[in-house]
């Protein structure tokens, strides 16, 4: 008489390689409907989150399916070691998310100047969902800043305004920001008047005294739009999407002229939620040392 041994299935593998399918598509769908779609960053995160929970679930499962695979021979061993492999995408990223958002300081914007952080041209207003965050103040967390990322430092300059102002909408080119604001762009116009005639153009009230009138008057050039910038400061507004994950930032970029060199400031922020995780400043930190590449030999002290 022939025995045939028949061996049990484990429902439990069967159901970790479904909630890790799950998670792995819901995942990769959201990404992709938020790096290339209409999805919005709220949104990508709670799906993502939950993605991540559907990807939790499934290792229990999965190590109780080949548990029972040893104990008694249970069918599923396959579909228990899938589910572990795929669960570990959605977990990996969600590892790393947590281990920057612990280890990086609360931050969702970083500035270079935190005396004076340069103001807005136009002050970004996007509704934050259900990722709430404190008013904008780089000034209050100026101390946290500074221990974080030490490096984000003011920059000067040697030479002619215009000049650092074509290599900095170079370098943001080359990083593929998206430029969508200038103010005082004038300034680093060949056209724009010496200093000798700016007093006559701007009036009476100009900090710098009027010359004295010559015998025979000399034409005046036309103003050209500073934008009501104060002399010799130009503001570049732009917009970044990290290349990989997409996540949106908003940068706003400050020239002023000094007496004979150009300072350089900026100001990076996220565009949702209370924390960036380091990006911010990463985007500053990219922008500067390519800056600084650009205009090798012209860093002032």
């Amino acid at each position: 008489m022939t025995i045939r041994f028949i061996r049990p299935v484990s429902r439990a593998a069967t159901y970790a390689l479904r909630f890790a399918l799950l998670a792995f598509v819901m995942l990769l769908g959201s990404w992709l409907a938020f790096r290339f779609g209409p999805l919005r960053m709220p949104d990508f995160v709670l799906l993502a989150l939950v993605a991540a929970g559907f990807a939790l679930l499934s290792v229990p499962l999965a190590i109780w399916g080949l548990w029972r695979l040893w104990q008694v021979g249970a069918k599923g061993g396959i579909a228990a070691a899938k589910a572990l492999f795929i669960a570990a995408f959605p977990l990996g990223a969600l590892g790393v998310a947590t281990e920057y958002y612990l280890n990086r300081p609360a931050l969702y914007e970083v500035a270079t100047d935190l005396h004076d952080p340069v103001a807005w041209i136009r002050a970004p207003n996007v509704p934050q969902g259900w990722l709430p965050r404190p008013p904008s103040n780089p000034k209050a967390h100026a101390s946290e800043q500074m221990a974080a990322y030490p490096t984000l430092t003011l920059r000067n300059y040697d030479g002619a305004l215009d000049r650092v102002y074509q290599a900095a909408r170079k370098v943001a080119a080359d990083q593929r920001l998206s430029v969508t604001a200038t103010a005082g762009a004038a300034y680093a116009r060949p056209d724009f008047p010496t200093p000798s005639t700016l007093p006559e153009l701007l009036g009476a009230d100009a900090a710098i005294k009027a010359p004295i009138p010559l015998p025979r008057p000399e034409p005046v050039p036309d103003m050209p739009d500073t934008d009501n910038e104060p002399a010799g400061t130009i503001r570049i507004q732009a917009t970044s999407r990290d290349f990989i994950f997409g996540f949106p930032s908003d940068i706003v970029i400050r020239l002023r002229e000094k007496e004979d060199s150009v300072q350089v400031d900026m100001r990076v922020a996220s565009r949702f939620g209370p924390h960036d995780l380091g990006l911010s400043a990463q985007i500053a930190n990219r922008y500067l040392l390519a800056l600084d590449a650009a205009l090798l030999g012209t860093a002032a002290q």
